[in-house]
């Protein structure tokens, strides 16, 4: 559980549980600003995976969305020409999960089940959704 998260719970604990509202809600807004900061940071960075021969890099942002799209001039050269769009949508997904592997453990304080990343896992684009759908 991150620090953030973890001040935010313990704030509305406290909140519930004492007469002195007033300064109880103070520190529960600041560790939720912290931890919507927390979240838009990570949303804020870019991620980058490549295909396994190495010739083609997807980048996209923290919500998934892909950002670059970078070809070499090797793989135009070496690959067929059909295979060049599933090895654009290998790199996609190999920069998705470098999104997904970079925030778990915040994934982890706002998912209620841990996510199992072995065992063949939704798109990492989807858990995000998921997760921080009701954190907006």
């Amino acid at each position: 559980m991150s620090d953030a998260y973890r001040r935010a719970v313990d704030s509305v604990r406290e909140v519930t549980r004492t007469e002195a509202y007033e300064p109880a809600l103070r520190r529960a807004e600041e560790a939720t600003r912290d931890l919507v900061a927390m979240v838009a940071e990570t949303r804020d960075r870019t991620y980058e995976g490549a295909d396994e021969t190495g010739t083609i890099v997807a980048v996209v942002d923290g919500a998934g969305e892909v950002t670059d799209v970078r070809i070499s001039a090797r793989a135009v050269r070496d690959l067929p020409a059909n295979l060049l769009g599933p090895h654009c949508r290998q790199a996609v997904t190999a920069a998705r999960l470098a999104m997904a592997q970079t925030i778990r453990a915040g994934l982890d304080d706002v998912v209620p089940d841990p996510v199992d990343w072995e065992a063949g896992a939704r798109d990492p684009l989807t858990v995000w959704r998921d997760a921080t759908r009701g954190l907006r």
